[in-house]
């Protein structure tokens, strides 16, 4: 086993390395790796200042790969803000689509890409922050920042972790990165399965909390402010609003908006892509957020990001996208308004929340656009039945709150 965990580790020093080495030439033929390299490019000089001007306070560092591990994190960065001032906290991004939104982000004291995982950037890393206590939110254990961590005096903590036994770690051949995970000193999980996996692998410095996004939705229902061109433009109007959309999830919809010319529709791209958004645009015969509100129209096209958690409080009616390709988006940030929650009927049953609110009624997986038709009209037909679906949501969400208290009541030992 120690020769596959070294073998594996061989080559991935190679393959890291490797990347890092090509990244300038592979960032002029991909947007995506551009956006990555750039981001890099940033980071290092942010070290380069930091390397001269030593942080004076203890430091925190919390890592999120992208915007989604970012709202999961939230809760726990705001209260530890709150209940440590006196701390220096540093937020990293992997991902341009979480840094390029939450950089300006005022909660923390500096928000950066994390460098590439070499064993150099990693040592570098450690000995500019020398951070006291490391937060990864999720998932997303590199390996060689994870080791460097370890040799300093710094605990490593993971959040709202969730694992599968299909995950590399849980692999006859996935040794190396076995472990990277033995290197934590704690995890805070979101189920039993996680804690029976961590079992097997004979680790037991875990506890099962549950996923620290109930503690951020809960907290953004009770908090939502009003948005004004959205008011505005759904007045006394039912509402579907449909968040985190792909072309194929657009396939889903355009009857259901043909169904009910009555409905006020805010549609909420995943990616906001000018050329695409117009297109959308003009085949549905929207207006643009960043236009003066056309109140006349039936369809309203959010392009511009930070909204969607805020815009599902005028909603009466929910869709969530990315089931139909890698993966349902946050549908939690919707439910916590306790209305019924839509989705495709594909890449949902790894999200156990999906699963949960499907089973209690909450939420319902789909096919096509008939079938959310008649789930629509069923609704509009019995209306007494939404009240049920809000009461049940509540219950589900209070029901999951919790995860937050129970970490700062572990980083209270060791801050």
């Amino acid at each position: 086993m120690n020769l596959i965990a070294n073998i594996t580790s061989f080559f991935y020093q190679i393959l890291i390395n490797a990347f890092s080495f090509v990244l300038p030439v592979l960032a002029i033929f991909s947007p995506g790796l551009k956006a990555f390299y750039q981001g890099r490019l940033e980071s290092e000089g942010v070290l380069e200042y930091y390397e001269l001007n030593t942080v004076q306070k203890p430091v925190v560092w919390f890592h999120c790969a992208s915007l989604g591990e970012f709202e999961q994190g939230r809760p726990v960065i705001e209260a530890f803000r709150a209940q440590y001032p006196h701390y220096f906290i540093l937020l990293t991004f992997f991902s341009p689509s979480g840094y390029e939104v939450r950089k300006s982000y005022n909660q923390v004291d500096k928000v950066m890409y994390l460098p590439v995982d070499t064993q150099k950037n990693a040592a570098r890393f450690l000995k500019i922050f020398r951070p006291k206590v490391v937060i990864f939110v999720k998932y997303e254990f590199w390996p060689n920042f994870v080791n460097a961590i370890k040799n300093s005096e710094a605990k490593l903590i993971g959040i709202s972790v969730i694992f599968r036994p299909k995950q590399i770690y849980f692999k006859w051949y996935g040794a190396y990165f076995r472990g990277v995970l033995s290197k934590f000193d704690h995890f805070f999980i979101q189920n039993q399965t996680s804690g029976n996996l961590l079992k097997d692998l004979s680790f037991e410095e875990f506890t099962v909390s549950g996923d620290t996004r109930f503690d951020r939705v809960k907290q953004n229902a009770m908090h939502v402010s009003p948005i004004d061109k959205i008011k505005n433009f759904v007045q006394e109007n039912t509402v579907l609003v449909a968040g985190s959309v792909w072309p194929r999830d657009l396939e889903v919809l355009k009857p259901v908006f043909k169904a009910f010319p009555e409905m006020k529709i805010i549609l909420v791209p995943h990616d906001i892509h000018p050329e695409e958004i117009n297109e959308w645009k003009n085949s549905l015969g929207a207006v643009l957020f960043s236009e003066e509100i056309n109140t006349e129209k039936q369809v309203l096209i959010v392009d511009a990001v930070g909204y969607l958690s805020a815009i599902y409080q005028y909603a009466d009616y929910a869709y969530v996208g990315g089931a139909f390709g890698k993966g349902l988006h946050n549908i939690l940030e919707a439910a916590v308004f306790g209305v019924p929650v839509f989705f495709g009927n594909k890449n949902y049953k790894k999200f156990q929340e999906a699963v949960d609110l499907e089973e209690i009624g909450v939420a319902f997986s789909l096919s096509d656009g008939p079938e959310m038709i008649n789930k629509i009209q069923y609704f509009q037909d019995n209306l007494w039945k939404k009240a049920d679906i809000k009461k049940l949501a509540d219950q589900y969400i209070e029901s999951g709150a919790g995860a937050t208290d129970d970490i700062l009541k572990y980083l209270a030992k060791i801050s």
